[in-house]
């Protein structure tokens, strides 16, 4: 987590680190 606008995946990224990475890949621009 390096606090983007959404802090609900951040806290998904604890169980679902995998989907956040590909959510990250997905749409780079809203980090």
């Amino acid at each position: 987590g390096r606090g983007g606008g959404k802090p609900d995946m951040a806290m998904a990224g604890g169980s679902n680190q995998a989907a956040i990475q590909e959510l990250l890949a997905a749409v780079p621009e809203k980090l």
